[in-house]
């Protein structure tokens, strides 16, 4: 295996992205500052893919491997993803269950596209880094959202075609 990539480095915490930041600096920014600078997500949850917007670095199958590995990068995925789900309004319990936190009402924004391509993201990294459970229970929560029309269904079935079955 060789050294670890730029991406694996700053999840161990031992170097800033791209622009500077630092992942655990990262961990206190508020929704307001992701919504001036929303590219620190492309840090915070690298795909495969890369960035549509430009920069990023893609995750590769290596790196893919270590996050299965290393509990280090694991806890800090999760850490990230509890975080994400509060700058959306969302809280994670210990068990996993996803809920409307407590800012919510102001946060969840369904019509707002960047609000969409957000989730998008963190769902393809849960993915990729082999925490299916994590990406299923966040489309299982989006699926009670379409009923109640605060998320698109049509969004939503789309992509549990690339996640996979609901939770059980």
């Amino acid at each position: 295996m060789s050294s670890p990539s730029r991406i694996v480095r700053f999840y161990l915490v031992s170097e800033p992205d791209d622009e500077g930041r630092t992942f655990a600096g990262l961990w206190q920014w508020t929704r307001s500052q992701l919504d001036a600078w929303p590219t620190a997500l492309d840090s915070l949850f690298p795909i495969p893919e890369g960035s549509f917007l430009g920069g990023g670095i893609p995750l590769d199958a290596d790196d893919i491997s270590q996050f299965k590995s290393n509990p280090t990068l694991q806890a800090n995925a999760r850490k990230s993803f509890a975080w994400f789900a509060s700058i959306i309004g969302l809280s994670i319990d210990a068990d996993g269950t996803i809920a409307e936190g407590p800012s919510f009402p102001e946060n969840f924004n369904p019509d707002n596209s960047v609000t969409v391509r957000w989730i998008r993201r963190v769902l393809w990294f849960l993915k990729a880094i082999g925490f299916d459970d994590d990406a299923r229970r966040l489309l299982d929560w989006l699926d009670k959202e379409t009923a109640s029309g605060q998320f698109p269904r049509t969004v939503v079935a789309a992509w549990r075609k690339r996640i996979g079955p609901a939770s059980d």
